[in-house]
């Protein structure tokens, strides 16, 4: 067996899996949510009971696996990287997650989502982008986004500049915002009308 170079551990915060911790493996670019922003991003969300995310850049896994911690009905968790996506399997194998509720995919997550039906039966409530700092990829990442979200729902976004411009080019609004360190942050909503918002009132 080869030992893969763990960098650090993550913790879920909340839910039935809180406190329990996650090896993080030490790949160039990958960067686990940190735990004081992940606790304000699901102070945004709220009550996330039965719904349906989606983590396209996946990393660490944090941000998919603390969703079901908190009884997500279920996540897609999308991670190119094979080691990190192995880790990712070991994780869930650990923590006995069948597939029904967590789905990891080892697939570039642009590629997959160009490759199936854009007009999913089952759409997402919840969509989390946090790709490489330097890969290029929101732009892209928030066009299919958009095409897959509930009308309810809501995307989150990290990135290491503002971003205030591409959101408005995708006809996002910003529901919450937070900058961090070097950390944007934001919660976006479509500006098209919510007729049942399973998140906020």
């Amino acid at each position: 067996m080869i030992n893969k170079p763990y960098n650090s551990v993550v913790r879920i915060i909340g839910g039935i899996y809180k406190r329990t911790k996650l090896n993080v493996i030490d790949i160039q670019g990958l960067r686990p949510t940190p735990d004081r922003l992940r606790e304000t991003l699901f102070n945004w969300l709220g009550d996330i009971y039965e719904l349906r995310c989606l983590d396209m850049f996946a990393g660490s896994g944090v941000l998919g696996f603390e969703c079901v911690s908190r009884q997500a009905k279920y996540a897609l968790l999308l991670e190119k990287n094979k080691q990190v996506y192995q880790n990712l399997k070991e994780i869930q194998t650990k923590l006995k997650i069948d597939t029904q509720t967590i789905d990891i995919i080892n697939r570039d997550s642009i590629l997959y989502f160009n490759s199936i039906d854009k007009q999913l039966s089952n759409k997402f409530d919840i969509i989390f982008l946090d790709p490489p700092y330097a890969a290029n990829l929101l732009n892209k990442a928030l066009e299919i986004s958009i095409n897959i979200l509930n009308p309810s729902g809501f995307i989150y976004v990290e990135d290491n500049k503002d971003l205030s411009k591409l959101i408005l080019d995708h006809n996002l609004s910003i529901y919450r915002h937070i900058k961090m360190g070097q950390i944007y942050a934001y919660l976006l909503r479509p500006n098209f009308p919510i007729q049942n918002n399973k998140i906020y009132e």
